[in-house]
């Protein structure tokens, strides 16, 4: 098949730093204005079909059969440098001559602490997880243990619902976007709600966009009622800014929660926000210290993301992907969600705006869809209910043969 240069050719941003002026062949480009284990989804494609690696670089990962796929699942998200990076590998190798595993705190994770302090402004404290489930359930106790409540608003097809229901009795599910029924449970229970959970652009329904005004609305209420507002940027942590999801829509929560990015890919977790409840802690007798490896790579990755022109570049290459995405895909019947480097393809007639929305749509046109790409050798995550991720090493004959594969498999779809 031949590959259309949808994309600049000659702009090759993986090294993105010594670029200081981006340009997009008039020619080619018009611009427009401006769930943890996949296993375990429903409307999971892989059946049957479920990749078996043996080795990942750059945007490539090969399976045991030596074929190459181009990846836009990147470990939900977390490897936004790619795969293997070499100043991340580089750092780590230097790290293990200093100790694996020292099971107390070490100079590695004070330094990640502070480079998470420095990019996250409503970040005051840090404290760090093993895994992304220890976290949730330590930012939960610590609303609960500062405000003195018991109840938790979440939202259906949040990432954090299988580990929050295991924690807690005292949650209510409410259906994202939906203002309403937010301000009904807040009458019903106004002096007992500890904390609104929320990822601020959801990524375990797909990607879903929060309506105008409704991320606002949230901070308002909560304030408003002495509750905790809790943003789970597990996903959106670092991805459209380096303040994430919080610093692009310029609202700060009480709470924040980060997964695997700030570990360069390693398992970790993180509950950051003001000193005074990021304390509470102290009284919970709570001492896990993570692998200094982890906070390394971490380092080295947060070190990255902070260069020159880095998200000027990730998010520049991401709008020109996703222009023509929609330009291929929506006259087929597909709906694309995107947010920044994010996106999600449904089969649907309507537009998608919550877990219900997802649920309903085609997934067997999407499985079909799924299936029909692998074997054209490009691996999107598996399930409508993912997100599907644009990193900065995704060159642009990478993501014009993934156009290309688009605009053929939909003609089969």
């Amino acid at each position: 098949m031949k590959t259309l240069n949808y994309i600049d050719p000659t702009v090759n941003s993986s090294d993105m730093v010594e670029a200081s002026n981006l340009h997009t062949s008039n020619e080619k480009m018009k611009f427009t204005d401006g769930q943890d284990s996949l296993l375990s989804k429903s409307g999971n494609a892989q059946k049957g079909h479920q990749l078996i690696l043996k080795s990942a670089d750059g945007v490539k990962v090969t399976n045991k059969n030596n074929k190459q796929y181009i990846d836009f699942y990147l470990s939900q998200g977390s490897n936004i440098l790619g795969h293997t990076h070499h100043k991340v590998i580089n750092a780590i190798e230097g790290a293990l001559w200093d100790g694996i595993n020292h099971g107390i705190p070490t100079i590695a994770e004070d330094f990640l602490a502070e480079s998470v302090r420095e990019a996250v402004p409503s970040v005051e404290a840090v404290k760090f997880y093993n895994s992304g489930s220890g976290a949730v359930k330590g930012a939960i106790r610590l609303a609960r243990a500062f405000t003195h409540k018991r109840k938790v608003i979440k939202f259906e097809g949040a990432r954090t619902n299988c580990t929050m229901e295991e924690l807690l009795s005292d949650t209510i599910s409410l259906s994202f976007n939906d203002q309403d029924s937010i301000s009904e449970v807040f009458l019903k229970y106004k002096d007992d709600i500890a904390a609104i959970f929320v990822e601020p652009v959801p990524a375990n329904m797909g990607v879903v966009l929060p309506k105008q005004g409704f991320l606002e609305f949230l901070r308002n209420i909560t304030r408003e009622h002495q509750s905790l507002l809790i943003f789970d940027e597990t996903t959106t942590g670092f991805r459209p800014k380096i303040s994430g999801a919080q610093g692009h829509f310029g609202i700060n929560p009480d709470l924040t929660i980060l997964g695997k990015i700030i570990g360069g890919g390693f398992p970790v977790g993180a509950v950051g926000g003001g000193k005074d409840i990021i304390s509470q802690l102290e009284f919970q007798n709570i001492d896990d210290p993570i692998n200094s490896i982890t906070a390394t790579a971490g380092i080295a990755t947060l070190k990255h993301l902070s260069s020159p022109l880095f998200y000027e570049t990730l998010n520049h290459k991401s709008r020109d992907f996703m222009y023509w995405l929609k330009e291929i895909a929506e006259p087929r019947g597909a709906k694309i969600n995107s947010f920044r480097s994010m996106f999600s393809l449904y089969f649907s007639e309507k537009e998608i705006v919550s877990y219900n929305d997802t649920k309903n749509s085609d997934l067997k046109r999407f499985e079909h869809f799924y299936k029909e790409a692998l074997k054209e050798g490009v691996y999107f995550s598996p399930s409508p209910y993912e997100a599907n991720f644009i990193s900065i090493a995704h060159k642009p004959d990478d993501l014009n043969r993934t156009l290309d594969v688009v605009h053929k498999v939909l003609k089969t779809v």
